[in-house]
């Protein structure tokens, strides 16, 4: 069996790491080795329940799992695994194939797939979903007063973002605000093209058919961002703009023309208008940007051509992404500020709440901000200064520190069906749930929850897999993908906690998860032959 070649254009060019390349790589790596190992291990032994009490209220239950069956389905996973990739790496079947063939398959089949979900979930949006969807729909119609008249866009003021895609497509659509389906399968659309993208960018890293076609297989199976796109909110549509960012990047590291940077800071950008938390994507693509930047053994026009990328992409993103807002402003004549200040998030994601460790609680950013007449000032302060008390009861008491963090991780990381059912169960309804929805989310909805919990851990254990061998690994671009994961945990460590928000993060680790068991795989077959050869002179004599 041959072992990998990873090809790129800029490993040709006889590139040297530098010091601070090689430490960076190492950092990153290093953290999310330790945060994969105990993601994996606790997806054998615990699992994390999203309880459905009421539309309102969230619920988290940590679980524990069945250790020996969830061992024998991964065993199983990996057998069948074994058993595609040896088909998959036939030299005959690879010429036949190219990138775009299943990232066409993965498209097609997302959307039938997902537009199916959606005419028989009939979910409606509610409370923030319903918000930001109204606003955006009732602007189309000339009808300003849901955004001026409403204390929700002075305190969230990035979600104009999101309405403001809301607006474009109602008035494509000439959706009057009686019936949003049409915006869940904009939706749909919008996963089926986020998939493709990163079936394309799969094919870029890895330079490898076989990785291609099982990432795209992988994909086709992890059906909780299908489910999820019944909700409507920026998630969604902010996964379609990063994912094509993340791919012209990689263009961009292949070959060093600053055409590509540009289309990956207008898709970028467009990603962190609609959903803020994608800033993690940028800084990921900065970061990476500067450590290739700092390669030995490139003439200085290919370094100022990558540093002349970053700043392309950073001013960018960094100028335009309040665009929403601003045009907002201008056309209605409201002003919203800034919003509850983004320390308060932090004070929130150290504490408690009813839900779990982290949830969503008002006490330090919407009851904080109104109590204190929206001024951002004096709420910054309380919410600094109830951070220093908190992080003083953590150096007092390690151990509470150590439960904190760990079931804040649990509670998102190891919730497999990231909110995808729960979200369908309590919003709001335009018909009786029929099919397929019917079943998952009513009487097959613990059968389902059971696959998920499976199909997790598999991802899991593969990105565990892929980070030991990117170890070995001496270029930056392909630590795109794992360092915008690290941030995401990093980021939800510190911050709000919510199990949909991690979403996103676990479909990136798909292409390195079918990586790490393509690796785990060939040395299991180089063990295999091993003991063949030795069994072999033994039967002979």
């Amino acid at each position: 069996m041959q072992k990998i070649q990873l090809k790129t254009d800029e490993l040709s060019q006889n590139e040297g790491c530098s010091k601070i390349e090689r430490f960076g790589m190492a950092v990153i790596l290093l953290l999310l080795l330790a945060a994969m190992l105990f993601f994996a291990v606790f997806s054998l032994l615990q699992t994390t329940e999203m309880n459905r009490n009421n539309a309102m209220l969230e619920c988290m239950e940590l679980q524990k799992d069945h250790f020996l069956r969830n061992l024998c389905c991964l065993s199983l996973f990996f057998i069948g695994f074994a058993v595609l990739r040896q088909f998959l790496s036939h030299n005959r079947f690879q010429k036949k194939i190219n990138a775009a063939i299943p990232a066409l398959c993965i498209f097609l089949w997302i959307f039938l797939v997902g537009t199916i979900w959606i005419i028989q979930s009939q979910s409606a949006p509610t409370h923030d979903s319903l918000v930001v969807t109204r606003a955006g729909a009732a602007m189309a119609q000339g009808d300003s007063h849901y955004i001026t008249e409403s204390y929700y866009f002075r305190y969230f003021p990035f979600q104009l973002g999101y309405v403001l895609w809301t607006e474009i497509w109602s008035r494509i659509l000439f959706l009057d605000g009686s019936n949003y389906l049409a915006l869940e399968i904009i939706n749909v659309l919008c996963l089926a093209a986020a998939e493709a993208g990163l079936v394309l960018a799969t094919d870029r890293l890895f330079h490898r058919t076989s990785f291609t076609v099982l990432t795209a297989v992988m994909l086709a199976c992890f059906v909780q961002p299908i489910i999820f796109c019944a909700f409507l909110y920026g998630n969604i549509p902010g996964f379609c703009f990063a994912v094509w960012g993340i791919y012209w990047f990689l263009r961009f590291c292949e070959k060093d023309k600053l055409r590509f940077a540009c289309a990956c800071a207008a898709f970028t950008v467009v990603s962190v208008g609609l959903k803020l938390n994608n800033m993690i994507v940028f800084a990921a693509i900065i970061l990476i940007g500067l450590l290739r930047g700092l390669a030995t053994g490139i003439n200085g026009k290919t370094r100022l051509c990558r540093f002349a990328a970053v700043c392309i992409i950073a001013a960018t993103v960094l100028g335009l992404k309040g665009f929403g807002q601003w045009q907002y402003e201008k056309r209605t004549g409201a002003e919203f500020g800034s919003g509850i200040p983004m320390i308060c998030w932090m004070a929130l994601g150290l504490h408690d709440s009813t839900i779990g460790p982290g949830w969503f609680s008002p006490q330090y950013t919407v009851n904080s901000f109104m109590a204190n007449g929206e001024d951002p000032v004096i709420t910054s302060q309380i919410a600094a200064q109830a951070i220093r008390e908190r992080l003083q009861v953590f150096s007092d008491k390690p151990k509470e520190a150590a439960e904190f963090f760990m079931h804040k991780a649990l509670s998102q990381w190891n919730e497999t069906s990231f909110q995808s059912i729960w979200n369908n169960q309590v919003r709001g309804q335009y018909g009786d749930k029929t099919g397929i929805a019917a079943y998952v989310c009513g009487e097959g909805e613990y059968t389902v929850k059971f696959l998920m919990d499976q199909g997790v851990q598999i991802i899991y254990w593969g990105m565990l897999f892929a980070v030991i061998r990117l170890l070995q690994e001496k270029n930056p671009a392909m630590l795109l993908i794992p360092l915008t994961i690290l941030g995401g945990m990093m980021y939800h460590e510190l911050f709000e906690a919510k199990s949909q928000y991690v979403l996103t993060y676990v479909t990136l680790m798909l292409p390195y998860a079918a990586y790490g068991f393509q690796g785990a795989a060939e040395i299991l077959h180089r063990i295999y032959r091993a003991i063949i050869k030795k069994i072999k002179p033994q039967t002979a004599g």
